[in-house]
């Protein structure tokens, strides 16, 4: 089959999966910074519980005429942004995502099919789809990006995403959210998965990301931003959303003091004839020289 039309396949279901996986997306960019092959440490694993548990009345929350006009607006970005610079990002989120061993990929798959296990099409199915406006008019941008992405590349990682995908459960008009403890396991699984992807194609994704954006002329960003601002906050009420927000900045403290931790636990060690001290990599205050090295004798 031709690359470019299974890409295109994939991108219209990934729009239609996105608000289901919304609060799921921001675990897993929350981990971004994440060593490879390291599992997350036991705070982060309860900052991003915490994540999933605020984001999930948030999202459960969503109805189409909320969602519909923030879609059309994020819609309308996208389709303003340098098709090249589209495509670059499509290149580099396929990188990212093929840089995670496929054996967490594949859990992390199984966790959001089992979380889905139970629920039914017809029950728990309220987070709308975005507008067929929305998703027409991101198609079409996703087109004219394509004749400058690697085919090859995105449609090895259209692939690779498809089992998380079409673990979800939907219908023709919304997306079914699993019930909140399966919802936060999967979260977690997911951000295992991303805790093992590569950190140097996951930064060079975001970079990317960003450039996209930037890519928008200034003048349509500064009109559509503050609308979509606006629009956002009818997606749920402002407790919500003040509760996810601390969610998210709490993931972000619990990654810096894994981080923190980790560079303490690799940090070389200077042995003396009686001992031997840690030190981490950078020389600041009690960190190198003659201070760093002897350490007065306790008092007696």
């Amino acid at each position: 089959s031709n690359p470019k039309n299974s890409v295109s396949r994939e991108m219209k279901l990934l729009s239609a999966g996105a608000a289901a996986h919304a609060a799921a997306a921001i675990l897993l960019a929350s981990s971004a910074c994440t060593p490879p092959a390291v599992a997350i440490s036991q705070p982060m694993r309860q900052a991003v519980l915490e994540v999933a548990d605020a984001a999930y009345p948030v999202v459960a929350s969503v109805r189409a005429d909320a969602a519909g006009p923030f879609a059309v607006q994020a819609a309308a970005l996208f389709a303003a942004a340098s098709p090249l610079e589209v495509a670059r990002t499509a290149e580099k989120l396929s990188d990212a995502l093929l840089s995670i061993p496929p054996e967490r990929l594949d859990a992390a798959a199984a966790s959001w099919k089992s979380a889905y296990a139970d629920v039914a099409r017809s029950s728990s199915c309220n987070v709308p789809l975005p507008p067929t406006d929305a998703l027409r008019v991101a198609a079409s941008a996703w087109d004219a990006a394509a004749a400058s992405a690697d085919p090859a590349s995105v449609a090895a990682a259209a692939r690779v995403a498809r089992p998380l995908l079409s673990a979800v459960v939907r219908n023709e008009e919304a997306i079914c959210l699993p019930p909140l403890p399966a919802f936060e396991t999967a979260a977690l699984a997911t951000a295992d998965a991303l805790a093992s992807a590569d950190p140097a194609a996951l930064s060079a994704a975001s970079r990317q990301a960003r450039a996209a954006l930037g890519s928008v002329p200034r003048a349509q960003a500064m009109s559509a931003m503050p609308q979509m601002q606006q629009q956002a906050t009818r997606l749920s009420d402002l407790r919500s959303r003040q509760r996810l927000k601390a969610a998210i900045r709490g993931v972000g403290e619990a990654r810096a003091e894994q981080a923190r931790r980790e560079a303490e636990a690799a940090a070389p060690k200077r042995c003396f004839t009686m001992s031997c001290y840690d030190y981490s990599l950078d020389t600041g205050k009690g960190r190198g020289g003659i201070e760093g090295y002897y350490r007065p004798l306790p008092d007696v």
